[in-house]
């Protein structure tokens, strides 16, 4: 993911192109990938989640408050932890 929001899949053993695809925003923060998911936050706090693989395959997007982000949310367990200009916030999946 570049900062003008290009996403480049390239193929670990030799370094071929598979596609470029281009998302919404731009980009400061570093993808996470985890459970097989790729996490990717743009400055305007809208995290999009693709299905790792060869193919943009986009599972959900979901926004945070019209705050800046710009820094790569940390990883604490299964919570991601997200700092924008204004908040933190700590989100997880919980059980009832």
């Amino acid at each position: 993911m570049n900062r003008g929001g290009i996403a480049t899949c390239l193929e670990a053993k030799t370094g071929e192109l598979v596609r470029k695809e281009r998302l919404r925003g731009q980009y400061s923060a570093s993808p996470i990938h985890a459970r097989n998911h790729i996490y990717l936050f743009n400055e305007d706090a809208v995290t999009t989640v693709l299905q790792a693989g060869r193919t943009l395959d986009i599972i959900a997007t979901n926004a945070l408050a019209h705050q800046p982000l710009r820094s790569t949310p940390a990883v604490d367990g299964s919570a991601f932890i997200i700092r924008t200009e204004n908040y933190l916030y700590r989100v997880e999946e919980t059980t009832p």
